[in-house]
This record gives C-alpha cells, sequence and structure tokens, in this order.
C-alpha cells in the first residue's frame, strides 16, 4: 500500500460467491506489473463498517493517501471513500 496505493486504489466488493451472504471486500493495488489485493475485511453487512474499515488501513498505514478511488457503483462503499479522505485532510 504505501509503494503503490498512492495514486489509485480500488476497492473491490465481492457478493453471493459463498455459501455465506457476508460481503466481502478487497483493496486493490495497481503496481508496476499487476493488480495485487492488499487488503481485504468481511462486513456483517454493508453499513458504516466499511467506513470503520478504511479507517482502520490509514491507521496502520500512516504514509497512506491515495490521490484516486475507484469502487462499484454503491452509495454505501462511495460515502465510506469520501469520509476517509475527509479523515485524510484533516490529518495532514
Amino acid at each position: 500500500m504505501s509503494r503503490y496505493g498512492n495514486e489509485i486504489m480500488l476497492l473491490d466488493a465481492i457478493y453471493k460467491t459463498m455459501r455465506y451472504e457476508l460481503p466481502l471486500l478487497f483493496l486493490v493495488v495497481k503496481t508496476n506489473v499487476k493488480y495485487i489485493v492488499v487488503g481485504a475485511f468481511i462486513t456483517q453487512k454493508e453499513t458504516d463498517a466499511i467506513e470503520e474499515a478504511l479507517k482502520i488501513f490509514c491507521f496502520w498505514n500512516p504514509k497512506w493517501k491515495p490521490k484516486y478511488f475507484m469502487t462499484d457503483f454503491c452509495h454505501v462503499e462511495i460515502n465510506a471513500i469520501e469520509s476517509m479522505f475527509e479523515a485524510l485532510k484533516k490529518n495532514k
């Protein structure tokens, strides 16, 4: 995340591909040769838990400040990313 995650990050959610109906979310970076999953988390539902998980990744990686974020068109994910960016701006 610290090497390649400061340009663009991807948040990819996977649903209903397992027998458990829990959202599995991946944080993905584009390296110089391919895309790599650098983080993953499972939430019980799509709620503020996504925002909380992203803030934990920020806490674990204090130098991580992505310029861009890409995700599916999901309001919960978009709101969580926007909240994370607001928190990053306050911590500058």
